[in-house]
């Protein structure tokens, strides 16, 4: 006989945002929000990627050579557009 007993095994409790209101609210704030950080990132990296892909643009992964893009193609009204939506989803989320 082991020592110790094996724990019964309860079946997994599932949380979803349609049964409980804290978790819708916490869904609602944070959605967007991968993108949106991902949106910000690109601005901010912008001049550290382009100076890595002026030296050599070939030892840059597909998705950084993608973001450099992106972020070449954003203004700084679009970047603060982006801050003023990160700043607006903490009011929400508070």
């Amino acid at each position: 006989m082991p020592l110790m007993r094996r724990p019964r095994c309860c079946a997994p409790i599932g949380l979803y945002a349609n049964d409980h209101a804290d978790i819708a609210a916490a869904e609602t704030a944070v959605h967007g929000a991968r993108q949106l950080s991902f949106d910000i990132n690109a601005w901010e990296s912008r001049w550290p990627i382009n100076t890595y892909s002026r030296r050599d643009a070939g030892k840059l992964s597909k998705a950084v050579r993608d973001r450099l893009v992106q972020a070449e193609a954003m203004t700084i009204q679009d970047y603060r557009g982006l801050l003023m939506e990160r700043q607006a989803a903490r009011g929400r989320a508070m």
